[in-house]
C-alpha cells in the first residue's frame, strides 16, 4: 500500500486524541481496506484541526459497519467517541467498492476549555 501523508506546518502541536485516532484509522485501513493507496492529512480549518484519512480500498456499507461493531470490532466507534468527547465531529463516508474517507474535526483546545 502506498501511503501519502501531509501535515500543514501551521497546525503546530496536536493533542494525543488526534494522534490516537490517526493511528487507529491507519491501522484499520492497513488491516481491512485492501487499498493500494492511503492518504492522511492534518490541516487547520475554521473549525480547528482536521484529520482526513482516505483509501481506495474495498469500502463497506453502513450495515456491515453495524455488524462489525456488534461482533466486537470497535475501532471506528472508539475513534468517534474520542473525537466526540473532545468536542469534535467524526464522519465516515464509504460504500462497497468505493473505499473509505474519514474526517475528524478537533476544535481548538481553548474553545473546549471555555465550554467546561
Amino acid at each position: 500500500m502506498r501511503v501519502c501523508v501531509w501535515v500543514d506546518p501551521t497546525v503546530g502541536e496536536v493533542d494525543d486524541t488526534l494522534l490516537t485516532v490517526a493511528r487507529e484509522l491507519i491501522d484499520n485501513a492497513a488491516e481491512h481496506s485492501e487499498a493500494g493507496r492511503l492518504d492522511v492529512s492534518v490541516g487547520r480549518e475554521e473549525c480547528g484541526v482536521v484529520l482526513d484519512v482516505s483509501d481506495d480500498g474495498v469500502g463497506t456499507t453502513p450495515d456491515e459497519l453495524q455488524r462489525a461493531r456488534a461482533a466486537g470490532h470497535l475501532g471506528l466507534a472508539i475513534c468517534a467517541g474520542r473525537v466526540d468527547a473532545r468536542g469534535g465531529q467524526f464522519d465516515i463516508d464509504t460504500s462497497r467498492g468505493r473505499g473509505m474517507h474519514v474526517r475528524a474535526e478537533f476544535p481548538p483546545l481553548r474553545r473546549l476549555l471555555r465550554a467546561v
